[in-house]
């Protein structure tokens, strides 16, 4: 969602912009970031300022030019998650600020869930958010529900193609612009973004806060259209195309007369 010119996630009790993409991916922001509870905090204050505006600036850690990791670097993004960040909490309205010291997870489950004391090292310390891999194979399992299809077309035909999405990646928005675009080639898409919260079953760990599930929909299209448009932008291979398998990056259905569940 976009605001004031900045865009920003979706799913954040605070006010998250997407430049901050690679510290929500890697569970790192660095010195002189500065995060506003609410969107007005981004924008020119002016007049009296509302007792609501509280913002975070980080102390520490040093710069360090933040690199994604690539996607499985787990143990990366736990150390990241457990690591030491110290943080400035400051009351816009009164001036006041308080220095404190927690970890970049509680940090970030302050930004995700609102509530400031995750930020108390005295509290059980939050578990690591479930990955784009993870969620992906909860798909295959079924242990996450499909998203339904929607307004089904005058003959009800066509493909579904069901992946995941981290909005937070620029190589995994990539790959989903890259796959639309080749869809696309052989009719109009329906697309369909669910967060993964209400997929994956109740008293499952969370996703990440920047996965979604994306549900591509072509009406009319043909099975074999389709595989071969999605072969042509994920399959990376040489020689034998046969080794392509979509299930490696999401899930693929035909469409009958009534929409699967």
């Amino acid at each position: 969602m976009e605001s004031g010119g900045l865009a920003y996630f979706d799913g954040f009790a605070w006010a998250v912009p997407k430049a901050f993409a690679p510290a929500v991916s890697v569970y790192r922001f660095e010195q002189g970031d500065v995060l506003h509870r609410t969107r007005a905090g981004d924008a020119p204050l002016a007049g009296r300022i509302g007792a609501d505006l509280t913002a975070i600036q980080i102390r520490q850690p040093p710069r360090s030019g933040r690199v994604l990791p690539g996607e499985f670097e787990g143990d990366r993004r736990l150390a990241n998650w457990q690591s030491e960040v110290e943080l400035e909490l400051v009351d816009l309205a009164s001036g006041r600020s308080e220095l404190r010291t927690t970890t970049q997870g509680r940090l970030l489950m302050t930004l995700w869930q609102g509530e400031l004391d995750w930020l108390d090292t005295t509290r059980e310390g939050p578990v690591l958010p479930r990955s784009a891999r993870e969620l992906l194979q909860a798909l295959r399992e079924g242990a996450a529900t499909l998203p339904p299809t929607e307004s089904p077309g005058p003959s009800g035909s066509g493909v579904r193609f069901v992946f995941v999405v981290d909005l937070s990646s620029d190589a995994s928005c990539a790959k989903a612009a890259a796959v639309e675009d080749a869809l696309e080639t052989i009719g109009k898409i329906e697309r369909v973004d669910r967060r993964p919260e209400p997929l994956g079953g109740a008293g499952a760990e969370p996703f990440h806060p920047t996965l979604v599930v994306r549900a591509l929909v072509v009406r009319g299209a043909t099975e074999e259209g389709a595989e071969a448009a999605l072969k042509r932008v994920l399959y990376a291979g040489s020689g034998d195309a046969e080794r392509f398998q979509i299930a490696r990056h999401g899930l693929f259905d035909a469409l009958g007369g009534a929409d699967p569940a």
